[in-house]
């Protein structure tokens, strides 16, 4: 019999609250499972239990029920004698049925009071215990999925970080490198900011300068660098294009300024002015200049080079005139000298009518002459650029007697002028260009031929000026110099305007004649082409902008002789180192009435002035003399005698007279020898009047 001292024994381990379910049951070294009943008490309460629990305390509750009946009815009943056998069967079946009934009795009150709770808890807890597993493999999934994002997050800050280490290195290479373009470069180059105060600037910059790299940031380039034109007046900052180029947003290209250096001298610069954007906002600019000092002394004597090279062919045409013109002016000197020696002896005869023929013929062969004298003057004097309206009548048709000995005799020369505009035009650079291309028309036509010099009036349209620069639609006059020489290939006339470029023999010729061409009708805003085959001559085609003024006309012609009625009074001062040409004006002028002085040297005229004795009204000398030229004794005169009048005359062009060393005054009365005697006194009249 099982006590229930052993049953709590039994059962003592779950009687405490930190106690763990019981196995009544073991799994199997093997791996099989064999029932195994578990239960958990609390204070003689069942807490926790399954199905083999329950039914092994039912069994273990029938017997301990069973035997206490058995020892009950044996205890109380005492005549009961159990050991009899024909009572034992019946005993025993009944106690099992009393048990059994009991068992079942408790059973149900059991199950009722006590196992049903248990099972609900039981599910509850299993249910529990099923959430709880689900929210645990969420959570764990959370955890995991948190985790990836979590490395994944990680893995795109390495790289952002890795990126961003990268981006810095590049841009300190790239600042570096900036830093050294901006050391290394060989223009000047700075920055300014929209404070309009210098940013940074190179070294090149600060050599330029003369200043040290401190001394000019946060300073404003207008004060120190850029605060006066080359021509010395102040530039005002409104019109400067530095600043232009922050206020418009555009750049601004300029050759023609100068900088300043911290010594206060200026060097010639052009310079480029870019401005500085960020998110479509100007923020500062950037200037990058270049000193063109040396390249402006190259200009220099490249233009200097280009004028000797155009007087040295000047010159050249004139030496080869040299022949002609010595035998025009044997001609001329033989006809005066002829008319004079029969004037003398027809003058013996009385025959004085036939003096006056010859004095006629004299006169005029003398105005041959002169004319003659004035064209070699106009074309080798070296003069600047004298623009004015011009008339090509008069100028090809005096040309034209130098160009006949030009080119020879066994050359046909023909002029047909058939334009009535004038062109404003250089004379001098004008009969340049006439002479340069019948020159080269004549090298074209070694065995002879036909030279044509022809003007007309045309209009060109625009579609014929569009291809030439500085030029416009309109009316023109057209010069053309023709000839019917070898000609030229197409290859020869691409290059023909080019400088040095020359298809004759070594000697022959520089290359610079039509280059100059060139040169000259492009400043005149003109127009040259040309037109040739091989073996079928050459025609140049010049195309002058017509001018609206009249042309302006000189009067070369020299007046015939006549005295004016009228007579003078005024005191004449003549000073002539050529004593012929002293009397002769003095034997034109006494005459009129005036009372004429003479001297042939500036010395000699201040000492005839010095006594105080004779007043003079009005002085007539020649600028160019040995000793005291002309100019200083009008001045010398002008100190001792108030209100004196002053004429000068001279054989040189005044064009000319400068380079004698003459320094003349802005405005002074001129009169060009050879002149009339109208001529003189018209002029003389004209100064005492006014």
């Amino acid at each position: 019999m099982i006590r229930p001292r052993v049953l709590r024994e039994l059962a003592a381990p779950a009687f405490s609250d930190q106690a763990q379910p019981r196995a009544f049951w073991r799994r199997k070294a093997g791996g099989q499972v064999r029932m195994m009943g578990k239960i958990k008490l609390s204070w003689w309460r069942a807490t926790w239990y399954n199905r083999v629990a329950c039914i092994f305390l039912l069994v273990l509750l029938l017997a301990l029920v069973g035997q206490s009946v058995i020892v009950f009815l044996h205890q109380r009943i005492p005549f009961i004698d159990f050991p009899r056998r024909r009572l034992a069967l019946p005993m025993m079946a009944g106690t099992v049925f009393l048990t059994a009934v009991l068992g079942l009795l408790l059973w149900l009150t059991f199950k009722r009071l006590a196992l049903r709770p248990m099972e609900q808890e039981i599910d509850g807890r299993r249910m529990a215990e099923e959430e709880l597993q689900e929210a645990y493999v969420h959570l764990e999934n959370k955890f995991r999925e948190r985790t990836e994002a979590l490395e994944e997050s990680n893995q795109h800050l390495r790289q952002e970080v890795d990126e961003r280490h990268r981006s810095q290195l590049a841009i300190q290479s790239l600042h570096r490198y900036n830093e050294l373009i901006l050391k290394s470069a060989g223009e000047g180059l700075f920055g300014i900011d929209n404070k309009e105060t210098i940013s940074f600037i190179n070294p090149a910059a600060t050599r330029l300068f003369g200043y040290e790299e401190r001394e000019l940031l946060g300073q404003s380039p207008h004060q120190l660098l850029h605060h006066t034109r080359p021509d010395g007046t102040p530039y005002e900052k409104a019109d400067c294009p530095i600043f232009k180029a922050i206020k418009t947003g555009k750049d601004f290209s300029t050759a023609d300024e100068i900088f300043w250096r911290k010594d206060a001298t200026s060097f010639p610069v052009e310079y480029v002015t870019t401005p500085i954007v960020e998110n479509e906002s100007v923020i500062g600019a950037v200037v990058v200049f270049r000193d063109i000092s040396r390249r402006m002394a190259r200009e220099k004597e490249k233009k200097e080079l280009q004028a000797k090279l155009l007087h040295s062919q000047k010159m050249e045409s004139i030496g080869r005139l040299a022949g002609g013109v010595a035998h025009d002016f044997n001609n001329l000197l033989t006809t005066i000298i002829g008319y004079a020696d029969l004037s003398r002896l027809t003058i013996a005869k009385g025959q004085y009518e036939l003096v006056q023929k010859n004095l006629e013929v004299i006169k005029t062969t003398g105005e041959k002459g002169a004319a003659l004298v004035r064209h070699l003057l106009t074309f080798s004097r070296k003069q600047n650029t004298e623009m004015k309206p011009v008339d090509l009548r008069p100028l090809l048709e005096n040309l034209s007697k130098m160009l006949v000995r030009l080119i020879g005799e066994d050359i046909k020369f023909s002029l047909r002028l058939k334009h009535s505009a004038s062109v404003l035009a250089d004379p001098s650079q004008l009969e340049q260009v006439v002479m340069n291309l019948s020159i080269n028309a004549r090298d074209a036509m070694p065995e002879g031929g036909a030279l044509v010099i022809e003007t007309a009036d045309l209009e060109l349209d625009e579609a014929f000026t569009r291809p030439y620069a500085n030029t416009t639609a309109g009316q023109y006059v057209a010069l053309s110099v023709s000839d019917n020489g070898v000609g030229m290939s197409p290859e020869v006339q691409e290059n023909i305007f080019e400088p040095f470029f020359t298809t004759k023999e070594q000697g022959k010729g520089t290359g610079l004649g039509l280059a100059t061409v060139f040169g000259i009708v492009e400043q005149h805003h003109g127009i040259i082409r040309v037109s040739s085959r091989p073996r079928q001559g050459s025609t140049f085609f010049v195309y002058l902008p017509a001018s609206e003024a009249n042309a302006i006309e000189g009067s070369t012609a020299l007046q015939g002789w006549a005295l004016p009625p009228a007579r003078g009074e005024a005191t004449i001062l003549v000073v002539d180192d050529e004593t012929a040409l002293c009397n002769l004006i003095v034997d034109t002028l006494k005459p009129l009435g005036y009372q004429v002085l003479k001297a042939t040297s500036g010395e000699e005229a201040m000492a005839c002035c010095n006594d105080g004795k004779v007043v003079i009204d009005l002085l007539l000398t020649d600028m160019v003399m040995p000793g005291m030229n002309g100019v200083a004794l009008a001045r010398g005169l002008r100190a001792a005698l108030s209100g004196i009048k002053v004429l000068y005359m001279s054989g040189y062009p005044a064009g000319m007279i400068a380079e004698h060393g003459i320094k003349l005054d802005e405005d002074y009365p001129f009169i060009q020898k050879p002149f009339a005697p109208n001529e003189l006194i018209e002029k003389v009249r004209e100064i005492l009047k006014g």
